[in-house]
Formats: C-alpha cells, sequence, structure tokens
C-alpha cells in the first residue's frame, strides 16, 4: 500500500491509496491519527447523517429561538417606553448588526491566512496574520463603542 503523509512531515494525516480489487479504481483512506481513520469511498448511510444534523441543529434551534425571543422582549419594553424609544432602539439594533457583520467578516478573512501560514512551514507569517487580527479586533471594537 503506497502512503503519503498529506500536510507535512510534523502533522499525522496520511492517505493511503492502494488498488480496488472490485472496481477497479484507487481506494483512497484518509488517516488523522493512529485508530482514527475514514475511507472516502464508503459514503456513509443516510440515517447516521440525518442523526448527526439532528443532532448538531438542536443547539443551533434553540440559540435562534433565544435571540428572537430576546429581540421581541426588547421591542416590547422600548414599545412601553414610547415611540422614540423604539426608534432609537431600532435604529441601533441595525447599526450595531451592520458593524457586527462587517467586523466579523473582516475577521473570518484571518482563520485561513493563518492555517496556510502554518501548512506552509511559515510560522512568523501566522504570527504576524494574527496580531495584526487581533489589532484590527481591538481597533474595531475601540471605535464601534
Amino acid at each position: 500500500m503506497p502512503r503519503r503523509l498529506c500536510c507535512g512531515e510534523t502533522n499525522r494525516h496520511e492517505i493511503d491509496t492502494h488498488p480496488d480489487e472490485n472496481a477497479g479504481r484507487t481506494s483512497l483512506r484518509f488517516s488523522i491519527s493512529p485508530g482514527v481513520s475514514a475511507d472516502l469511498n464508503k459514503p456513509a448511510s443516510i440515517k447516521k447523517e440525518a442523526t448527526a444534523n439532528l443532532l448538531l441543529m438542536i443547539p443551533l434551534a434553540l440559540t435562534q429561538l433565544a435571540t428572537t425571543a430576546l429581540g421581541i422582549t426588547n421591542i416590547l419594553i422600548m414599545g412601553w417606553s414610547g415611540s422614540a424609544a423604539l426608534a432609537a432602539g431600532t435604529l441601533s439594533v441595525h447599526l450595531f448588526t451592520f458593524f457586527s457583520v462587517f467586523v466579523g467578516g473582516l475577521l473570518t478573512s484571518a482563520s485561513p491566512l493563518i492555517a496556510h501560514s502554518i501548512g506552509a512551514g511559515n510560522p512568523e507569517r501566522a504570527k504576524r496574520v494574527a496580531g495584526q487580527a487581533i489589532n484590527v479586533a481591538l481597533i474595531l471594537a475601540i471605535v464601534k463603542r
């Protein structure tokens, strides 16, 4: 069975390739660490995939419901305070959401840059990108206040 390292000598990711006698093609097996591997040629069963997705969906759905309930509660309380408070609160929520999405998108771009630097064996670049991302986050947090 030919083996090759996937992500450099320091990581334990290995890809095993060997001919599949039944189908006449190459079979792939991805090994993350000793004892943990995945056969890339065998599709997972629909029942397992559906169960895994439902288990992931439950906390996400509960979080979304809690966020919606909090927003409705805020609107009710601001509405009881008067129309000016409701208008100011609604405007502030829209501005806050805009800046949160902008900052989140900007800082999310740092993750693949850091991962690429580490994968390329350039830890200095990874440290530099991480430091720049932290500085941008701090500056934007001060500006957003």
